[in-house]
Order: structure tokens, then C-alpha cells, then sequence
């Protein structure tokens, strides 16, 4: 700063002047016009640190590049440096004047001409500066070159403002300047950025130079203990002592003191079992050679449970005060201390003493003090209860009190042993002592509190009584009758191993035993009981029991075991299946007892089949070696011989090698193994295998092929169906030679989409990502790598609802006075019913009243019970009454809302109204249309005879009808399904109005059709929709309306079958025999079954009768005056058999009787009648259109 003010201070007065290097500069100096008179001398002088010279006198510059601009007239004498350099230029340049002669001055001007030089960049010094906590540091940053002297600051990183340091200027561009930062560094100061700045006149102003350095500081320790201060630990844990320390150079180790005692030198210090003695403070030290430590301390807190003591024992005479001290140490201290009685929970006292005034014999007893107290560990976020307690035996002397006997009923099994105590209660003190005798002799026994009979015997039992005396007095006389049991023994037992014929008869055996009390005997074979309840074993055996009592309650039991039933041939006759394990099992409330037997039977071989719907089979290839096995039950052993060709096999026949193998399974089972080496094509075939014994023989045939696709799995069955799985199991064909085969599942749902599941190897197999409570078509198939089998038979289940979903019933309220309960749910759920639970008067259980129908979203309901109803309360039930979802109690209310009386009745109005319109227009529109069509039809009667009608088979049907639209809008359905018609090989088929079940009752699905969908709800996989939201009309009206469509219809088809049978025979004779009309349908009878759906709106019961005198000739062959190709729907389904791919004639014998046509319409159920487009805007005649002509009913609308 002096430096600094001194140089300020020698160009104070000066005129500055700034240059770059290499540019020109003008040094002005200008006087006064009037100095020419005096005649002065004009001059420059320069002054620098190289020299110190005149540079230019009056109009000669003495320097090159140097000009002088001279003009004394006009007052002007200026110096122009032309390419200026720092070492020429830099420094002071004066301007003077002087008079000649005197030399005296007479004008001067000094200017300071600083040529401008960019300073160097700046230098830190040192370059890694490594500092000491609380110790100064001294940090440099210089830089050279500049001109004129730059300036330097120091700056910390993450601060505006620059800090103080010293400069010391240089003087020139040769000479460095430099700031001297001093620091004192802390512990947060390593790491610390400092940055210098370096800028001159130079520089633009948005120029600098700048150089930083990173502050490394060592220092002192920092420790800091846990996990908690102070730690509380539960006494008998764990301990965890954990020392952190953060330093500069890091401490390898620390040092845990207690008490200035040494521990441990590990960062943790661990105490396995923590005691109460280890409780105290703990301190961790920790030194990294800077010269200073650091040091933390710990509290460690041991929490415990109540330590209680009191004294043992306390005796005091009758009739004194009692005072007893409850001593309890624990940590925390405790919440609560009381007293409380052994056997008496009535009596309790709050506090550390128990004070009873004035005792009796009755506060004789244990007391115990139990204190408790709640503990809280660090690091844990629950409280803990812990309870410590000791007990006192409290003696008043007083006489034993009524007298008993434990066990108050004893009973032991004759050997074994039984003790009886005797007790009092009072118990009386002193300990009295106890006399024991029995019925029938006042002699005394035994003395003691107990009674030990070592070996009971028959004579044992008997009535025994005991007595407590002391010296205060006797007590009163207890008794207890001692039973003695005899376990179940076998007197008759089994024989071990019997051997029987097949087809021997009147056979039994006969188990007796003996016991006490009364045994049961009950029979097994093979391990499972032979229920006599049951009708399997009902059907094969009979079993007679028979009891008599001998003495003392014992008992002698005879069961028999008959092998008679209705299931056998003759109803007694031994068979096969009879072979086996058989126990009698004789058991009463002491012990069980066995007897076993092992029945065999003689009788013919019996083949054991892999697959019971299809012959045995074994498949290889050419050059393998084939084992065809041919597994037989005989006894006794048979002697299996094999054949190919009606050819023996034994050993060879003639090059080709056969072996055969035998093995013995159980059970009489024998396995005869023909073993093939090298199989080549004529090996291929029917391998016959014969077993033969003294009993009879058998063969069966095995057929050996080439590997090659599966056979079709069979039995498909449910396993287990869950909310949204079904465990299937199924057993499987031949595998073609593959023990590698794999099954697939394919299966739908009610949205119609076809999905597969691949089971691999498992069976069962369970599928997975089901909707609840749906219905669901599966079928398996198996696959090798030579290709898949046919698909199994169809099975559908239906998954189970899911209990959580059930949606609870709202706003559920009842009204005592008029008994009066009202809910609401979330739409009408026909499916569903409320599960209604009152509580009565006095009653503290819930009794169930009634399930009601849910079919509105209101319910109003009159409670009709001659009880007094205290509570009410609702459940939501599917499926059954335990299917139910969660219970709501009902509120209790003064009044109910008004619930409209004729709500319940809206549909029916509404269903009478549209059905009375529709059938007025529909019977005036078939009247009209009839009159018009007759002409015509009579016009066309002779070209229609001469045709051959032809018609392709249907198109297949769809279940994606409109399943969850209301009644109301049926109109306007019918309306909508006629733009939904899809014309399919001349057929026009409806879209979801008909369900098309196989043959074999189930659904079926094709996987090259596409899926459709009959949720209308848009719900997702897991949405309840279907289950809530169903269809609007009440069960009720849709079996009013049913039940009189059915009527019609019965109706109807009586009257048509007697009509048609007239005008049939009339027909035939007067039009001859129409054998060219070949109806080519491919319907069958299981296309056609009945499928009741309001949805079929084809099938109004409110159209008009046929009319007996239809058009005869254009009804067609068939008997059945129905759709060509299609079956009676009123007729058994076999009669419609023989239509597909028939001629649609038949004769006369095979027309059924009236009674016939009539027994058999009134069996069937209604028809669901499926007609296409065309034909349904006609009449039950023939229809003249572009289509080949089609004969149809009329339609019921």
C-alpha cells in the first residue's frame, strides 16, 4: 500500500497517456501564441528505465520514428510516435520551453506514456498446498509481463467478493506482481477452491486471467457416538456400541473406556447379553497424530422387566390384619403394581401392600404382586409390555372346609394305575391329614392327601371316600366312584391268510371281542372303511353285529362280515375284485384292537388294459428294439404265452429274435414283457397275448406300429374350481411312442374368444387369468413331435365368485313400529338374494329370518315375525346362503321412505301393453299377407313340384347376444338385428341370438372362427358388471310368459299332427311319391336344442294358430311338416337323427300315432326357432323368391 501511494504520488500533475504496443501515439503540448516574442527553444525529453535523453528539439526529432508537429505560431508543439514499443516508449515524456539566454522555462508539460502489455498468467504458489487445522497459511499468486502492473485478487470459490492479501507491485513488465493470501484454515475449509484473478489496462474489461487451487486440510478428530444417546437396550439383548469419527488423516482405530477402564478399540463395540451391571457411560476416544484427540460419550440405558420380591411365606391367627411389602425394581419404573388371588379373579388391590383387616379362613391362599411396566428400546418404533410378579402363600389357621375328590369321576384301565387326592376348601392349616376308606368297610385304607392304586383289578372298582382332619377340626366327607376299564381284546380273531374261489359262495368271517365299556367293530379292506351306510358297500357286503353284557359293564361284541350283496353275481358269490387286506377294528373310549386277514381268490386271468376305451398299444420305430408289456391278474400264477399271426412266439421264430420277461407285481398282478430287437415293417400288427391257468384263460390284444401322433385324452374332469382358476385333470391316450408328449388346453369364456394354455407334463393342470364366476368351455388335446390328437370331449365349469366383490346393500334402515326394513343395492340382481338376520328380544345371537329376492334396486319388505324384533341386519348372497359378501346392521328409524307400491309392477304393465300392440298388428299383418300370397302360390304350385331342392348347411351361431338389454327396449332390438344379418352360403344368420351346443351337451368353440363377445357392459377382466347388471325383466313375468308360449305351442303342434297326418295320406296318394326332392341339410339334432332366451324374438307365443288347411304339397315329404332338413323340435332327438344327408321322404309306418306325436310335444321343451331373413317376412307357405324354394313353419311372433 506504500508502494502504492508513493508511485501515485511521482505522477501526480502528470497527464496519462495509455498506448498498445505497435500503435501510434500523439504527445500534445501546447502554449501560448505570445512566447515567440521572447525567442525560446522548443524540446522533448524522455525519461524511462533504459535511459534519460532529449528526444526532439524544435522541429528535428532525435529518435526514429519519432515526429514533431512544430508550429510556434499557432501555439502548438506536438511529439507523434509512430509503432510505439515498450522498451523505446514507456516511461515520461516532458515538453518544454525555455528562453534563450536565461534559459529560463517557459512552458512545460509532463506526460506518463504507459505502452500496454497483457499480463502473464497468473502462478499459485504452492501449487498443492496442504494445511493444518488452526494453522496459517500463506498462498501466492503472481504474474509478469504486463504493463502496466496488473491487478491481482484472491477470491474463495462460492463468495462475490474478493479477500484481502498483500501486493507488491513489480515496476515493470520484467519484474512479477504478486498477492500474498494468508489463511487460516478449519475443518469445513478442505476442499476449498481459492481462485486468482489477474487484469490490466491491457485487457477489455470483460477479459481476466485466472488460476485456482483446491485446499487440503488435515484435522482434528470428530466423534460422535450411537446409534442413540443415551441407548436403551432391553436387558438380556443386544448391545451395539457404534463410534464414528470423522478425521484428517482417518484413525484406524478408537479406544472405548468405561469408568477409565479399557474396553474395546473397534468402531463397534458390541455386548452379546446386555446385563443390568453394564449399564453407565461409555466413552470412545479417537487420535490421528495432529496433536489433538477427539472424544465422545455414550449413556447406555438397560430397560427391564420388574424384578418383584415378597416374603415366601406369611402365618397369622384368625381374625388379625395382614400387611405384606411388594418389593419391584425396573426400568423404566412401573406403570402399574397390584395384588391379585390365585383362583379367585374377583379379588384385586392396587398398590405395593397388601392390607387385608380381620382374616378369615377364606383369605387363606397365594397372593401375588405383579407389577408391570412398558419398555421402549431405541430404534424401534413399538412399545413393549413387561410383567414381573411373586407370590405369597398367605396361612390362616383354621379348620378344613368341605371336602372333594379329583378326578371327581376317575376311571383307569384294568392294570394300569390311578391316584386320587383329596382335597378341602377351605384347604385348613396346619396341613391336616386325610383319611381314605371304601364302601363296605369303615377300616381305613390309606392316609394322605393321595390315593395309589398301583394295578387296578376288576375288584378295584368301587365308591371311595376320604376325610381331612387337623387340630383345629375334621372337614366334611368326600366320596368318588372309581371305574375300572378293560381294553378291547379279540377273542375270535381272523385268520391270517385265506384262500377262496371265485364264484364260491356263502362266505363270511366272524371277529368276537371283549371289552368295557361297549366296543364298536368296524371293518376295512385295504385300508378303507366298509361303510355299511354307504351304497357302494351295501352293494357287496352285509355286516351283523350282536352284544351281550357279561358282568360289571363289560361286554362281549360278535361282528360278522358277509360277502353277500346285490351287486354280486347270485347276490353271495366270491369275485376277483374281493382280494385284499381285511382288518377288524374293535375301539372303545380306552384303546383300539386289529385283526387282520389277507383274502385270495382263484379265479381266470383278468387283463389289465392302459386305457379302457381303446386297445393296448406300443409303437416304434424300424431298427429299434420294441417291449411291448401285457400286464394280467391271476391266481393262481398263469403261464402267458404270445402269438403274432395265430403264430407261437417262444424263444425265436425262425431268424427273428423274441425274449420274453416276467415280473411280479402285487396283488396277483404279472407283467410279461415281449421284447423285439430290431423291429422291421412285417413286425408291425396284432400281437396276441394269452394267459392260462387252473382257473381258465384269457388273451388280449396289443397292437404294435410305427410312432406316430397321439390318441385323443379322455375323462376330462374338474379337479378344483377357484374365483379365478379351474384345476383340470384328464387321463391320457397313447402317446404314439413318445414319452415326451405334452398336453394343450383350449378353452372360452363368455366373450367367445378362444385361448389356449400349453400343460406341458402336468396333469392335473391348472389355468389361470379367469373371470369369477363365469362359464367356461375346455377341451385337451396331446401333441408329440409326430403331431397332435383330436381334441377330448368338451367340458364346461364355471369359476367361483368372488367374495370380496360382492357389492354390500346401501342405506339399509328398519322401522320397529310397523316392522318395516327397506335397502337399496346398486342395480336390480335377479341372480342375487338378501340374506335377511334378526336379533330378538333377549336374544344375543342373530337368527335367520329369509332370503329375499333382489329384483329391483329397491327393496321394501314387511318383517313377519311374531317376535319382538330388537335388530335387523343385510347380507348380499350368490350361489347359496354361505356365498354371501359383508353384513350391514341396519339403522334404527322412526319412519321409512315412501317406497312406490306399484314398482314393483312397472314391467308387467309395460310387458302387457307392447305385447297387446304387437300381437293385434302382427295377426292383422299375417291375415293381410296370407290373402295376397295364396293367388300366387297356386300359380307356382306345378314349377315348384318339378324342382330339386338343394340347400347348403347353415352358418354356425354366435352367443353374442344382447344378454344385459332391458325388456324395455326389446322393440327396438328387433328392429336393430335385422341390419345385423350376415348372409352365409344362401342362409342369413341371426348374430347371438342362438346358443350351439355338441352332441354332447357342452359348448363348443372352433379356433378358426372369431371371437365375439356378449358383454355389453364394456367391463374388464376382473369387473363385476355381469355378475350386478342383468337383465332388466323379473323372473316372474318372463315365467308367465314362458309358461303360455309353451301352452300355445303344445297347442299348436297337436293340432298340426293330426291335421298333418290326414292331409299326408291324402297327399301321397292323390301327388304320387316325391322321392326327387333330396333335402342335402347338414343339421343335426344337437344344433337345434332348446335355448329359453328372451333374446329369441323369433319365437312369439302370441302368433296365430296354423291353420289346418295349408298347402299340403309344398309342406314337403317329412312327416314332421317342418323346416327342410330340421328335426320335430317336439320329438325325441333320436328321430332327427336320420335327416342329415337323407331323403326327406318316409313312409307311412314311420309317421307316429296322434297319442304319440301328443306324449312326445308334451316331453319336449319349446323350440327355439332359427329361419332366415327372407323367412320370416313369410308365411308357413312357400316362399317365391330368387332363392331356391325352402319349406318353413309360419312364425309365432
Amino acid at each position: 500500500l506504500v508502494l502504492l501511494s508513493l508511485s501515485v504520488t511521482a505522477v501526480l500533475g502528470d497527464d496519462m497517456k495509455d498506448v498498445k504496443e505497435g500503435e501510434d501515439v500523439i504527445l500534445e503540448c501546447r502554449f501560448g501564441s505570445h512566447l515567440i516574442s521572447r525567442g525560446p527553444t522548443f524540446y522533448w525529453a524522455r525519461s524511462n528505465a533504459r535511459d534519460k535523453d532529449n528526444v526532439a528539439i524544435e522541429g528535428t526529432p532525435l529518435e526514429q520514428n519519432y515526429e514533431v508537429d512544430y508550429s510556434p505560431n499557432t501555439g502548438k508543439y506536438d511529439l507523434r510516435i509512430r509503432n510505439s514499443t515498450y522498451d523505446r516508449d514507456n516511461g515520461k515524456f516532458e515538453c518544454r520551453i525555455k528562453e534563450k539566454g536565461s534559459g529560463q522555462t517557459l512552458h512545460s508539460k509532463t506526460v506518463q506514456l504507459t505502452v500496454l502489455l497483457p499480463p502473464g498468467p497468473p502462478k499459485i504458489t504452492p501449487l498443492e498446498p496442504t494445511a493444518t487445522e488452526g494453522r496459517s497459511l500463506d498462498l501466492t499468486c503472481s504474474s509478469s509481463g504486463g504493463s502496466p502492473d496488473p491487478l491481482i485478487r484472491w477470491y474463495r470459490n462460492g463468495m462475490p467478493y474478493p479477500l484481502d492479501s498483500i501486493i507488491k507491485f513489480g515496476g515493470s513488465k520484467n519484474s512479477p506482481t504478486s498477492a500474498i493470501l494468508s489463511v487460516t484454515p478449519q475443518r469445513d475449509d478442505d476442499g476449498t477452491e481459492y481462485r486468482c484473478v489477474v487484469w490490466n489496462r491491457a485487457m477489455g474489461e470483460g477479459e481476466k486471467l485466472e488460476s485456482s487451487i483446491s485446499l487440503n486440510v488435515n484435522y482434528y478428530p470428530r466423534v460422535k457416538v450411537g446409534p442413540e444417546n443415551p441407548l436403551r437396550v432391553e436387558k438380556g439383548s443386544e448391545a451395539k456400541l457404534t463410534c464414528n469419527v470423522d478425521s484428517k488423516p482417518a484413525v484406524s482405530s478408537v479406544k472405548w473406556t468405561r469408568n477409565g477402564r479399557f474396553s474395546e478399540t473397534s468402531f463397534t463395540y458390541n455386548i452379546p447379553s446386555v446385563s443390568i451391571q453394564e449399564q453407565g457411560s461409555y466413552a470412545c476416544t479417537a487420535d490421528n497424530g495432529l496433536g489433538q484427540s477427539g472424544e465422545a460419550d455414550l449413556t447406555l440405558e438397560v430397560l427391564y422387566a420388574p424384578i418383584v420380591s415378597v416374603v415366601p411365606r406369611k402365618e397369622v391367627e384368625d381374625g388379625e390384619s395382614v400387611w405384606i411389602k411388594c418389593n419391584v425394581s425396573s426400568n423404566p419404573r412401573p406403570s402399574s403394581i397390584e395384588w391379585i388371588m390365585k383362583d379367585d379373579p374377583s379379588f384385586r388391590q392396587s398398590g405395593d401392600i397388601l392390607r387385608i383387616e380381620r382374616v378369615t379362613a377364606q383369605n387363606s391362599g397365594i397372593y401375588i404382586c405383579k407389577a408391570v411396566n412398558i419398555i421402549n428400546p431405541s430404534g424401534q418404533d413399538t412399545t413393549y409390555e413387561r410383567t414381573g410378579n411373586a407370590s405369597v402363600a398367605l396361612m390362616i389357621k383354621h379348620a378344613p372346609g368341605k371336602s372333594h375328590i379329583e378326578p371327581s369321576a376317575p376311571s383307569v384301565v384294568e392294570g394300569s394305575g390311578v391316584t386320587l387326592t383329596c382335597g378341602a376348601k377351605p384347604p385348613g392349616w396346619p396341613i391336616p391329614q386325610y383319611r381314605w376308606w371304601k364302601e363296605g368297610s369303615e377300616s381305613t385304607i390309606s392316609v394322605g392327601a393321595q390315593l395309589n392304586i398301583a394295578t387296578a383289578k376288576a375288584a378295584s372298582e368301587g365308591l371311595y371316600f376320604c376325610q381331612p382332619t387337623n387340630e383345629i377340626g375334621t372337614g366334611t366327607v368326600a366320596s368318588a366312584e372309581l371305574r375300572v376299564y378293560q381294553a378291547p381284546k379279540i377273542t375270535q380273531t381272523l385268520q391270517p391268510q385265506v384262500i377262496r374261489r371265485a364264484g364260491d359262495s356263502g362266505f363270511q368271517v366272524t371277529c368276537t371281542a371283549k371289552a368295557k365299556p361297549r366296543p364298536t367293530i368296524s371293518w376295512m379292506k385295504d385300508g378303507q372303511l366298509l361303510d355299511p351306510s354307504h351304497k357302494d358297500a351295501r352293494s357287496f357286503y352285509k355286516i351283523e353285529a350282536h352284544d351281550v353284557e357279561i358282568k360289571n359293564g363289560a361286554y362281549t361284541v360278535n361282528s360278522t362280515l358277509f360277502f353277500s350283496g346285490d351287486a354280486r353275481d347270485h347276490k353271495d358269490r366270491i369275485m376277483a375284485s374281493d382280494r385284499g387286506y381285511y382288518a377288524c377294528i374293535v375301539e372303545n373310549e380306552v384303546k383300539k384292537d386289529e385283526s387282520h386277514m389277507y383274502l385270495r381268490v382263484q379265479h381266470r386271468p383278468i387283463f389289465i388294459q392302459q386305457r379302457n376305451w381303446e386297445l393296448d398299444r406300443a409303437a416304434f420305430e424300424i431298427g429299434e428294439t420294441a417291449y411291448i408289456p401285457c400286464k394280467v391278474q391271476a391266481f393262481p400264477k398263469p403261464e402267458i404265452e404270445w402269438s403274432f399271426n395265430q403264430v407261437m412266439l417262444s424263444g425265436g421264430v425262425g431268424i427273428r429274435p423274441y425274449d420274453k420277461n416276467t415280473s411280479i407285481l402285487a396283488n396277483d398282478i404279472y407283467v410279461s414283457t415281449l421284447v423285439i430287437q430290431g423291429i422291421q415293417g412285417d413286425d408291425y400288427g396284432e400281437y396276441s397275448c394269452k394267459a392260462t391257468n387252473s382257473m381258465g384263460n384269457a388273451s388280449s390284444i396289443i397292437i404294435l406300429q410305427e410312432k406316430g401322433r397321439p390318441s385323443p385324452p379322455a375323462e376330462l374332469r374338474i379337479v378344483e374350481s377357484d374365483v379365478n382358476s379351474v384345476l383340470l385333470k384328464w387321463e391320457p391316450g397313447f402317446n404314439g411312442g413318445y414319452e415326451e408328449t405334452k398336453h394343450l388346453i383350449q378353452y372360452s369364456g363368455d366373450d367367445g374368444s378362444i385361448r389356449e394354455a400349453d400343460c406341458l407334463f402336468y396333469n392335473p393342470c391348472n389355468i389361470t387369468g379367469l373371470k369369477q364366476q363365469t362359464f367356461y368351455t375346455f377341451r385337451v388335446r396331446a401333441w408329440n413331435p409326430k403331431g397332435e390328437s383330436e381334441f377330448s370331449k368338451n367340458l364346461t365349469a364355471m369359476t367361483r365368485i368372488d367374495l370380496s366383490k360382492i357389492p354390500d346393500p346401501l342405506d339399509v334402515k328398519f322401522e320397529p313400529k310397523s316392522r318395516t326394513l327397506v335397502f337399496n343395492v346398486l342395480t336390480q340382481m335377479p341372480m342375487a338374494t338378501a340374506k335377511v338376520e334378526l336379533q330378538q328380544n333377549g336374544e344375543n345371537t342373530w337368527r335367520k329370518y329369509r332370503m329375499l329376492p333382489v329384483f329391483t334396486d329397491k327393496i321394501h319388505h314387511v318383517i313377519e315375525d311374531p317376535k319382538l324384533v330388537e335388530a335387523v341386519r343385510v347380507r348380499l348372497c350368490f350361489e347359496d346362503e354361505e356365498t354371501c359378501g359383508n353384513t350391514i346392521n341396519a339403522d334404527i328409524v322412526s319412519t321409512v321412505p315412501a317406497v312406490a307400491q306399484v314398482g314393483m309392477r312397472v314391467h308387467y304393465v309395460i310387458g302387457a301393453v307392447v305385447s297387446g300392440i304387437v300381437l293385434l298388428l302382427c295377426f292383422a299383418l299375417v291375415l293381410l299377407f296370407c290373402c295376397c300370397r295364396k293367388k300366387r302360390v297356386v300359380k307356382k304350385e306345378q314349377y315348384d313340384a318339378n324342382r330339386t331342392t338343394t340347400q347348403d348347411a347353415p352358418p354356425p351361431y354366435y352367443t353374442n347376444g344382447m344378454e344385459n338389454k332391458g325388456l324395455e327396449k326389446s322393440m327396438d332390438v328387433i328392429e336393430d338385428t335385422l341390419k345385423n344379418f350376415n348372409g352365409q352360403n344362401g342362409y342369413i344368420s341371426y348374430n347371438g341370438l342362438h346358443h350351439q351346443p355338441n352332441g354332447n351337451g357342452n359348448h363348443q368353440y372352433n379356433a378358426d372362427q372369431n371371437s365375439y363377445s356378449n358383454s355389453n357392459n364394456a367391463g374388464s377382466v376382473d369387473s363385476q358388471d355381469s355378475l350386478w347388471k342383468a337383465p332388466q325383466l323379473v323372473p316372474n313375468d318372463q315365467q308367465h310368459l314362458m309358461t303360455q308360449h309353451h301352452q300355445q305351442q303344445l297347442q299348436q303342434q297337436q293340432q298340426l299332427n293330426h291335421s298333418n297326418l290326414m292331409h299326408q295320406h291324402l297327399h301321397n296318394r292323390n301327388s304320387g311319391n316325391y322321392e326327387h326332392h333330396h333335402v342335402q341339410s347338414t343339421y343335426s339334432t344337437e344344433d337345434y336344442v332348446p335355448y329359453e332366451s328372451r333374446n329369441n324374438y323369433v319365437s312369439d307365443p302370441y302368433g296365430p294358430i296354423p291353420k289346418p288347411k295349408r298347402r299340403l304339397d309344398l309342406i314337403g315329404d317329412s312327416p314332421y311338416h317342418e323346416l327342410s332338413g330340421l328335426p320335430d323340435p317336439y320329438m325325441d332327438s333320436t328321430s332327427g337323427a336320420g335327416l342329415v344327408g337323407t331323403p326327406g321322404h318316409q313312409d307311412e309306418s314311420s309317421i307316429p300315432s296322434r297319442s304319440q306325436q301328443q306324449q312326445q310335444s308334451q316331453q319336449a321343451p319349446p323350440p327355439s326357432a332359427t329361419m332366415t331373413f327372407e323367412e320370416s317376412l313369410e308365411s308357413g307357405y312357400s316362399t317365391p323368391n330368387s332363392r331356391n324354394r325352402r319349406v318353413i313353419r309360419e312364425i309365432i311372433v
